[in-house]
């Protein structure tokens, strides 16, 4: 796939931690064949981690017992497109501070506080939103967590 191809590579799997390496190999394949460079595959790695690892334990009801789907899209003009999709609970991350404050707010102590002090929990999203354009929609019963990468 080049990274003016428009095709999208694509796979379904539980929605567990065992699935988080051929989520990552299919993801940063598709970052090198858009012609990412070592920093930006670097920021794909890390948010697709990050918001697998989320999904896993929080989408679904026991954690892990539904499915995850991952496409990944050459931009036009170079960059990335991840589309993750669950269709567990709705949670949409990039509005966190509307959905869950505590979360928000234990986010904003951690951020204060130094390594030591800091509590488990929070960092994920924020790794996300800082890592890449994220965007959020609930569509016929499935989360939709796109994240955009630039070259």
């Amino acid at each position: 796939m080049s990274a003016d191809s428009g095709q999208a590579r694509a796979l379904r799997l539980p929605a567990t931690l065992e699935s988080l390496e051929p989520l990552r190999e299919l993801a940063l394949a598709a970052a090198q064949d858009a012609g990412l460079g070592t920093d930006a595959l670097g920021r794909v790695e890390l948010a697709l981690e990050e918001a697998v690892v989320n999904i896993s334990r929080h989408a679904y009801d026991p954690p892990g017992s539904g499915e995850l789907a991952l496409s990944a899209l050459a931009l036009p003009g170079g960059g990335l497109r991840l589309v993750l999709e669950d269709r567990g609970r709705p949670f949409d991350p990039v509005r966190v501070s509307e959905q869950a404050p505590e979360l928000e707010a234990g986010l904003e102590a951690n951020l204060e506080a130094d390594l030591e002090h800091r509590l488990p929990g929070g960092m994920g999203l924020y790794l996300i939103l800082s890592l890449a354009k994220a965007t959020y929609r609930r569509e016929a019963g499935a989360n939709l967590l796109t994240l955009d990468f630039e070259p």
